[in-house]
């Protein structure tokens, strides 16, 4: 592998990983009745996914390097299922809205503009 190869900029798509090596979670011990319908609710949220979060650090450390050591990199990559089916149905809704609206968007160009 080349490492002086052009400096490629990626986006990664990620979601929360878990991991073995303890927790960064930490919540102060007295809750404040007047809140639990607010920032409790996120506090049990989070209390309720840490350590079932769906992604693996050594899998997406993996996933990192082999696009790291690609000739072709993305330019983005989503790890994870959840990641690609998000995208996917972004890429599905913004599809299905520019076949809705393509006429009414090239009909603002000038009268001599070839469309593409």
């Amino acid at each position: 592998m080349s490492w002086h190869r052009e400096i490629v900029r990626q986006a990664l798509a990620h979601r929360p990983r878990r991991h073995d090596a303890g927790s960064s979670l930490h919540a102060a011990e007295r809750r404040i009745e007047d809140y639990d319908a607010t920032a409790g609710g996120t506090r049990d949220r989070a209390d309720d996914t840490n350590h079932a979060q769906p992604g693996d650090p050594a899998k997406a450390a993996a996933a990192i390097l082999t696009i790291a050591a690609a000739d072709d990199p993305p330019t983005r990559l989503q790890l994870g299922a959840d990641c690609v089916a998000r995208v996917e149905g972004k890429l599905a809704h913004v599809a299905g809205e520019l076949s809705t609206w393509r006429a009414l968007s090239v009909s603002t160009d000038h009268d001599d503009v070839v469309a593409a």
